[in-house]
């Protein structure tokens, strides 16, 4: 009867050798079924064997424990002609499983592999040999050095225009705000009118200027007679991120 519980390292040099289709670790966590080892489910694949000359290895990283499964999983593919690594390996699983003895993908598989190197370029060095694997599989005559360029360049068009845009959004805000007569400052989508600020010299209440007095005292025209206006509306301090607020004078 063939073993198929081993010890974690056991378990990646028996996934090398490919020649049984499965085998786990004792508690089960490190695994391999078929051409994909896996850790902890499978969510993460450790690795995946292209061919019996190309190893696919996860560049990622998920916890403590799994990182020890990828040093075990290195350790058993030295003698492996081609190891490449990719980040999230999970994601083109299926088309290196997909793949034939020669190392070619269907031709309806060529739009998922350009859409991953075009999602994971910038984690994807310009020597990858996993990369370039993808692009001869899918029988493109692009480079991937030159593929990334042109990634990097698209993508940092992208950005100026963002840029732009933010700018010129921010110029028209910084517009708007000073058309504004300051201090009167109403909440957004607040039709009521603003109240009369003590705090401005240029202050009007009712259509007519305060005098100095009642510009300077404590809570505005309200107190000018010493007698307050119990219904009075005393403003508050401006609030910078509030607006104005106001509460009613306190009685004597």
């Amino acid at each position: 009867m063939t073993q198929t519980v081993f010890s974690n390292s056991m378990v990646a040099h028996v996934w090398a050798q490919q020649r049984q289709q499965n085998g786990r670790s004792n508690n089960g966590n490190f695994y391999f079924e078929g051409r994909v080892l896996y850790s902890y489910g499978t969510h993460f694949p450790v690795g995946i064997f292209a061919d019996d000359r190309t190893v696919f290895l996860n560049a990622d990283s998920y916890s403590v424990s799994t990182s020890g499964h990828q040093a075990d999983a290195r350790s058993a593919v030295r003698h492996i002609s081609r190891v490449c690594y990719l980040p999230s390996l999970a994601s083109v699983q299926r088309l290196i499983l997909s793949a034939d003895s020669n190392g070619r993908i269907e031709t309806r598989q060529r739009k998922p592999a350009l859409a991953y190197l075009a999602t994971h370029w910038q984690r994807i060095s310009d020597d990858s040999d996993g990369a370039a694997w993808l692009l001869r599989a899918i029988r493109s005559k692009a480079t991937w050095p030159a593929m990334r360029a042109r990634l990097s360049a698209k993508a940092d068009a992208l950005a100026a225009r963002n840029k732009a845009r933010l700018k010129t959004s921010n110029a028209k805000a910084g517009r708007d705000l000073a058309s504004r007569p300051w201090p009167i400052v109403r909440a957004a989508g607040n039709a009521k009118s603003a109240q009369a600020n003590p705090f401005d010299p240029m202050e009007t209440r009712n259509g007519a200027p305060l005098d100095s007095g009642a510009r300077q005292g404590r809570f505005g025209q309200a107190w000018q007679s010493g007698q307050p206006d119990q219904g009075a509306r005393c403003p508050r301090p401006p609030s910078p991120l509030q607006g104005w607020r106001y509460r009613s004078c306190p009685r004597l």
